[in-house]
């Protein structure tokens, strides 16, 4: 693309490319140059382009392709949030866990056990009080029907809603 749109020669043009990758941060700018344009994940290539979008979407395997991070939300309010992979291999809230155990796998023996959700789905319009999925929740606690938990770290980078923390 540099070397259409700036009548750059191959070895100006991988230079350039080189600076921007490492512009926006993106690791090991040299071996990306080696790469398919299919084998760079999604928010990198957001990062390279300088792009940053809102994808909401129920599709779990469309967000493990194009997207670094990820916000999981229940009845209009965030449970958790992070890197889609630290996410995606150990999922913290329990909303977050039942949505990625029915995701389809490819190879059965790595598929997670179902969790089943039981119950009903509340009315967003009239949401419970206390925590928005206690109603679902397998690990709910009596202070989850009393006050909704507080969005709070987890570790460096993750972020979550759940009294369990």
């Amino acid at each position: 693309i540099i070397r259409i749109h700036q009548e750059a020669d191959a070895e100006a043009a991988r230079r350039q490319a080189v600076e921007m990758f490492s512009l926006v941060r993106l690791p090991n700018p040299r071996r990306l140059l080696r790469k398919h344009l299919h084998e760079i994940r999604g928010g990198q290539l957001q990062r390279a382009k300088q792009l940053t979008y809102l994808f909401i979407t129920h599709d779990l395997q469309m967000v493990k392709h194009i997207a670094d991070r990820i916000l999981v939300m229940y009845l209009g309010r965030l449970v958790e949030a992070g890197p889609v992979e630290a996410v995606f291999r150990r999922p913290l809230h329990p909303y977050t866990q039942a949505l990625l155990s029915a995701m389809p796998g490819l190879d059965p023996a790595e598929r997670a056990e179902r969790i089943l959700l039981e119950g009903d789905v509340p009315s967003p319009i009239d949401p419970p009080v206390g925590c928005r999925f206690h109603t679902r929740c397998r690990q709910a606690q009596p202070v989850c029907r009393q006050s909704a938990p507080v969005w709070r770290k987890v570790g460096a980078d993750r972020r979550m809603a759940c009294h369990r923390v």
